[in-house]
């Protein structure tokens, strides 16, 4: 489960309630599997809460992920991309495009004065 300012997304369901355009192309960007920029020009506030599909576990543990996510999603879900379209009127579209990035080099231990 991941929370941050009240957004909630917990494996395939998102909720974020009175929340922006913006935050939510935030919160977009784990199902996208790319970062998401808002281009829409919508101001306000919205309630959203939407479930997606899961897609295709793999790893060791890809049976047991599938499982686990098949008894919480609804069986109606939507794939994701279709789910965003459908549920949210939004169209994810990739481009490129320039975006800031931040690199740590190294880290070190602070020592004592």
């Amino acid at each position: 489960m991941a929370r941050c300012n009240g957004l909630l997304m917990q494996g395939n369901h998102i909720y974020a309630p009175h929340t922006t355009v913006t935050a939510l192309a935030d919160l977009l960007r784990r199902g996208a599997g790319r970062q998401v920029i808002d281009k829409t020009g919508l101001d306000g506030f919205y309630d959203i809460e939407f479930w997606y599909a899961p897609g295709p576990a793999t790893g060791p543990d890809a049976a047991l992920v599938t499982e686990k996510l098949a008894s919480t999603v609804p069986a109606d879900a939507p794939e994701f991309f279709t789910a965003v379209r459908e549920l949210l009127g939004l169209k994810l579209e990739p481009s490129k495009t320039s975006v800031e990035v931040l690199v740590v080099d190294s880290v070190e231990r602070p020592t004592e004065n």
